[in-house]
């Protein structure tokens, strides 16, 4: 938290981690310092490891592909974590939604893996991808927490107030 505020007052921009850019630890990125994966609350050492070997393999299209290839290294803690320190903002999607949908998507993902090692077999493994897409899980558009709620968020899990801060439109007040 302390090197945080000292490199803000530097003027080095502090970068949200992001799922698909963070490494595991703090790291430079154009002269800015994108926020570490191993910083956030509940990541497990183990389960980062899987998940930035997996990224090797090409970046997380979108919450749905990041559970789906690392379905058994990660749990709802983690992503729960992950999603309200904004290292899944780069999906497009709202924390609200995604706070809204993952353990849904959790299940849907953890049951169809259980189907397909048991052999069983379902209409939708003869859809084609067209067809697959219309049942593809939705993710509703429940909007976005407010700014108080996404700091609290970020200071919860990432212990620092990484978009902004409560006090911010105060400052000019509070510098007199």
């Amino acid at each position: 938290r302390h090197y945080v505020n000292y490199l803000r007052r530097q003027g080095v921009k502090i970068m949200a981690p992001d799922i698909n850019k963070s490494k595991k630890f703090f790291s430079i990125e154009n002269d800015n310092v994108r926020y570490g994966l191993m910083g956030i609350k509940n990541v497990g050492e183990q389960a980062m490891e899987y998940v930035l070997t997996e990224r090797k393999n090409g970046p997380f299209k979108d919450i749905r592909d990041f559970i789906e290839r690392c379905s058994g290294q990660i749990n709802k803690r983690m992503v729960e974590s992950l999603i309200k320190g904004g290292a899944l903002d780069c999906f497009g999607k709202t924390r609200a939604t995604l706070l809204a949908s993952y353990e849904r998507i959790m299940a849907t993902v953890a049951n169809d893996k259980k189907s397909s090692v048991s052999g069983q077999m379902s209409l939708f493994d003869f859809a084609t991808e067209e067809d697959k897409q219309e049942f593809e899980i939705r993710l509703p558009n429940v909007g976005e927490y407010s700014k108080e709620e996404l700091l609290d968020f970020e200071k919860e899990v990432l212990g620092v107030y990484l978009s902004g801060h409560p006090l911010e439109e105060y400052m000019s007040v509070l510098q007199k």
